[in-house]
């Protein structure tokens, strides 16, 4: 005769033979099917793509179209090599001028010379990328700082996304 136990796995607490309890478990599996595949079937419905005769908008005329006429005070003006630059702040002080450059590189823009006149800490603030200070390769990430001497060239390439610096420039006042 077949040793009974407590059902553990289904928390019924009656006691079953082996046999029963392989008889409950599938039973419980086609019941779950049951319920699981008429659910897969009424939300994938939902996907389908007929618009049931609903079109899309049509475009405004060019008359109704208004574009915002503000301007940000302290926008990013385009560079020659395609990359973009704006002045964060500047001074001068005690014979220098000191100036907070950002410089923004698209991903799609291959090695972009950039003039910084003067001497140069350049912080990574987001992305990563490639950066040449003469014949120094360097690869740059976020949080990376680097120096750029006076009279240095740079040239950068943002991988992977955008690459955004910032330059604190230094210079001899004139």
């Amino acid at each position: 005769m077949m040793q009974s136990r407590v059902d553990e796995d289904y928390g019924t607490g009656v006691n079953e033979s082996a046999g029963q309890s392989m008889m409950v478990h599938d039973m419980t599996m086609s019941r779950m099917f049951c319920l699981v595949a008429p659910l897969v079937i009424v939300f994938a419905s939902g996907c389908a793509t007929d618009s049931r005769g609903i079109a899309l908008l049509p475009s405004p005329s060019q008359e109704k179209m208004q574009f915002s006429k503000y301007e940000p005070a302290n926008a990013y003006t385009r560079l020659e090599g395609g990359s973009l630059t704006r002045s964060s702040f500047a001074t001068v002080e005690a014979g220098y001028a000191i100036e907070v450059r950002d410089f923004l590189f698209g991903p799609a823009l291959k090695l972009v010379q950039v003039d910084i006149d003067g001497a140069a800490i350049l912080e990574v603030r987001d992305g990563a990328g490639v950066a040449r200070i003469g014949d120094k390769v360097q690869v740059v990430e976020m949080g990376a700082t680097f120096a750029v001497s006076e009279g240095e060239k740079l040239w950068v390439e943002a991988r992977d996304g955008p690459l955004l610096l910032r330059a604190h420039v230094f210079r001899v006042a004139q």
